[in-house]
């Protein structure tokens, strides 16, 4: 896709990415997806939130553990009980998400919001690389954004942002 950048991580999936962390503007971000209440549906809208290249080095070893996981449950030398890392590395798993949990949440009060297009540069699954074309938005038309639980929710996006993604 031109004009994209890197997703380095996809902590969590639903139809897409909505949470992880990707290049914006050749920098690492988090990015967030903003869940629309008023169409009780996920939006094609994202808060960001730079990290620091630390952050990034511990995002990028948890990363590493999932992915060992994962290719040992393709391949049936594990089963989702063992989900997400393998025991050998499930206390240092747990240890980074512990470290990782407030340094990778995005502020509702986030300045940075952006459009995000994502798409697959591989087979699908959910460890094969992917690509996002980052539109920058105004942040005033998601309109009021609240965390409700691990959430980020708006009721009041702007309805003329969902026809501006095709313009």
């Amino acid at each position: 896709m031109p004009g994209s950048e890197q997703v380095l991580t996809v902590e969590y999936y639903w139809d897409g990415p909505k949470r992880g962390v990707a290049t914006f503007k050749g920098e690492p971000h988090v990015y967030e997806c903003v869940f629309d209440d008023r169409l009780d549906n996920w939006s094609w809208f994202y808060l960001l939130k730079p990290i620091d290249p630390g952050t990034l080095q511990l995002v990028m070893e948890k990363w590493q553990i999932w992915l060992r996981w994962e290719e040992a449950h393709q391949t049936g030398q594990t089963t989702m009980s063992t989900h997400p890392a393998l025991p050998a590395d499930r206390p240092r798993f747990m240890e980074l998400t512990k470290i990782l949990n407030s340094k990778l949440e995005v502020p509702a009060s986030s300045d940075l919001a952006a459009n995000g297009e994502f798409e697959r540069s591989g087979p699908p699954g959910a460890s094969d690389p992917w690509a996002v074309v980052w539109t920058t938005i105004d942040r005033v038309s998601l309109g009021h954004i609240a965390r409700v639980g691990s959430v980020l929710r708006s009721p009041e996006i702007d309805p003329d942002l969902y026809q501006r993604r095709y313009d």
